[in-house]
């Protein structure tokens, strides 16, 4: 999609790049396009020899990159945008469902951090986020069968959880394993220390299951050893609250607020979005 971004963005740049000026629909002062065809002032005038080149944008994927270049179109006044989509929905790894009298999420679900984030800034003067409660504070750690695990040995583990996730950004610039070998290893490697020799290896075992599971939970995978040790520390952290949650409205709020849907269910993006169509080859 990148690509296809840039050369979506040099063609607005060649069709604004024009000697006079209009507004766009919020207001702003742009290059006149040839395709406002409902303006009959000096301005389109001049630019009538544009009229005949309306560009036709296709894009490819309504997830949130496609979703929000075709909704920056359309206020700079593109009319001719469509979306192809693979799937019979839109949204790609934003996929909010109804569940009950609420909703959950089955891909993208916290907004991570509040500097140097876009989501964060579209929604922050809107009142749709709120700032979740430390999870932790009361760990603790109950077996298959029921048994509750005692403070002691919870305490013990979660360091090494802990330990293990403070000390992963030196440990994984030259580890070309996966993140779940590295969890694994050095989870091993803590338990052969003299403090954690009292620990009951069975419950040792069933809470590094439990943390590879936490893991690719955050990670936003199936299984840690699909994930890239090295290739992990490539992600830039935003700075500020890493889990804040959409009040039970998920994170389809944000697509929403793009689409700006209020009858229909995808607002000014209706009938522009094509579902089920696979993009076979690109001329």
């Amino acid at each position: 999609l990148s690509l296809i971004s840039f050369i979506i963005l040099l063609l607005i740049h060649q069709l604004l790049a024009q000697e006079c000026t209009i507004k766009d629909r919020d207001g702003v002062e742009i290059c006149c396009p040839g395709f406002l065809k409902d303006q009959t002032n000096e301005c389109v005038s001049k630019c009538k020899n544009v009229f005949d080149k309306t560009p036709r944008i296709l894009i490819v994927g309504a997830g949130a990159s496609g979703i929000s270049a075709a909704t920056r179109l359309l206020h700079h006044g593109f009319e001719n945008v469509t979306l192809l989509e693979a799937q019979n929905r839109f949204g790609g790894r934003i996929s909010t469902i109804p569940f009950g009298d609420s909703f959950i999420d089955l891909g993208a679900e916290w907004c991570h951090g509040q500097e140097n984030n876009a989501v964060f800034e579209l929604v922050k003067d809107k009142d749709l986020l709120q700032h979740s409660e430390p999870w932790d504070e009361s760990y603790k750690l109950v077996r298959s069968n029921g048994e509750i695990v005692d403070d002691y040995t919870s305490k013990k583990l979660k360091g090494i959880f802990e330990k293990i996730q403070e000390n992963k950004k030196d440990h994984l610039k030259n580890y070309n394993d996966s993140l779940g070998a590295y969890n694994k290893e050095y989870f091993l490697k803590a338990l052969e220390e003299d403090t954690y020799a009292t620990i009951d290896r069975d419950i040792a075992m069933e809470f590094l299951e439990l943390f590879q599971k936490e893991i690719a939970s955050a990670e936003g995978c199936k299984d840690v050893y699909d994930v890239s040790g090295k290739g992990n520390l490539q992600f830039k952290e935003a700075p500020g609250d890493q889990n804040m949650d959409w009040k039970g409205k998920g994170y389809v709020t944000v697509l929403n607020i793009l689409m700006e849907t209020g009858c229909r269910d995808l607002g000014i993006l209706h009938k522009r979005i094509l579902f089920n169509n696979k993009l076979q080859t690109l001329n």
